[in-house]
This record gives C-alpha cells, structure tokens and sequence, in this order.
C-alpha cells in the first residue's frame, strides 16, 4: 500500500512523453545512501593509524591493532580492498584461535596473522577507546 501511495505520489510517464524527475523518492533515497558511504569512508579515513578493535562474527573483541588503509583499489593478500573490507595490521591477540575473515596459504587464525597486513571487514573494526 505504502508503494501504491509513493507512486499516486509521482507523475505518471509513459514511452511517448517521459518525464524525468529530480526529486523524487527513489532519486533522494540514493542520494542518502551515496552521502552515508561519504560519511562512513571519512570515519575510517580518521581511524587510519589509530588502535583500533578488531570484531568476530559474534562482535567479541578478538585483537588489536591499526587500521592500515581503506584504499578501494589497494591489493591486500592478493585481492582489492573493496568498499567491505579495510587493511588492517594485528599487534595483540585477544583470542589467538579466533579464525580470520580472510586468510591464505599462512595465515589462518589470529595468532598467525600477528605483525603482518590483512583485510578486516570494516563493519567489525572499533575504536580502542581504552585510556
């Protein structure tokens, strides 16, 4: 019902006469969603080399360490850092068999991955606010 008022809400088109809108609500919708990733990439941009927290799956802390970088178009072990993933570099293991998210032919839990560079999904990296 909600959609069928959305759309008694839009003028109508039709293949002779289209008519572009510029404010309608799908238009400001993704407009909302391109300014929420700008805000979210500018939040890790400001944790890039600050110590950070690293979550599981379940958001136990399973390690510390910095965030590297959020770089997009970065190679990490072997693949894009994507706009899901960050670098991330693990100094302290919370939980040392904790799996990681990604691994390769070295590294599979946390503690092998301690000292080295590797992706991280960004929803499961925080701030270390520990004084």
């Amino acid at each position: 019902e909600k959609l069928k008022a959305l759309k008694q809400t839009q003028p109508s088109t039709n293949s002779s006469n289209p008519v572009v809108v510029k404010d309608d609500a799908f238009s400001k919708i993704k407009a909302l969603e391109e300014k929420f990733a700008k805000l979210e990439n500018k939040e890790l941009e400001e944790m890039t080399g600050k110590k950070m927290k690293f979550l599981d799956l379940e958001n136990e802390q399973v390690a510390e360490g910095i965030v590297m970088s959020i770089d997009p178009k970065k190679i990490v072990m072997g693949r894009p850092i994507g706009h899901v993933y960050c670098e991330v570099s693990i100094h302290y293991a919370n939980k040392p068999d904790a799996p990681l998210f990604v691994k390769d032919d070295q590294r599979f839990r946390i503690k092998d991955a301690i000292g080295s560079h590797l992706l991280w999904i960004r929803d499961y990296v925080l701030v270390d606010e520990a004084k």
